[in-house]
């Protein structure tokens, strides 16, 4: 769906700031009555559910302004769903996939999560998000593996770039396709 198809919900946000805090009827003291993490780290409505829903709806209405500060407030949100469930205990409307079509958007419009911008630069380039000078399957030499781009398998185990190129973390691969291929 569309940012546009959510409109109705956006606008129906009464800053309630029940996207803030586990229900208030399950409140047993203040110290872990925050459900949203953001409102936990910056404690400001603009970071909350409620607050990326009014920017949403203010930016249909007025167009999208991408400061910034605007970016960081989309973006600074972890997707957990926590203000969605709580806002739907005590109404009927939809919060997380709102906030998802907004970065959606945002995206669209060109304006990406600036920390990410360098990894995905480099994954076009290289078609890995970490540079290694390796080649990729280099923790696998020596194991005995069967290639399964040339041979059908049973188990197929996605190392993943970090722990293809990372020394350490190749003890991790190592170790799980040596247990993958022990008998039951």
């Amino acid at each position: 769906m569309a940012l546009e198809e959510y409109a109705g919900d956006m606008n129906m946000c009464c800053r309630c700031s029940l996207c803030k805090f586990i229900p208030l009827q399950m409140v047993k003291g203040f110290e872990h009555a925050n459900v949203c993490p953001s409102i936990s780290r910056y404690n400001f409505h603009y970071y909350s559910g409620g607050g990326r829903l009014n920017l949403g709806a203010v930016g249909l209405e007025k167009g999208f302004q991408y400061t910034p500060k605007y970016l960081d407030a989309i973006y600074n949100c972890q997707m957990c769903g926590a203000c969605d469930v709580s806002c739907k205990y005590g109404m009927d409307m939809e919060v997380l996939k709102p906030i998802q079509e907004l970065r959606i958007k945002a995206v669209e419009d060109g304006h990406t999560l600036p920390a990410l911008d360098k990894v995905v630069d480099r994954m076009r380039k290289t078609g890995t998000m970490v540079a290694g000078k390796s080649k990729r399957s280099a923790w696998a030499e020596g194991l005995g593996l069967t290639d399964a781009t040339k041979q059908k398998v049973d188990v197929l185990y996605h190392v993943g770039c970090l722990t293809s190129y990372d020394k350490d973390m190749q003890k991790l691969a190592k170790a799980t396709a040596s247990f993958s291929r022990r008998p039951v």
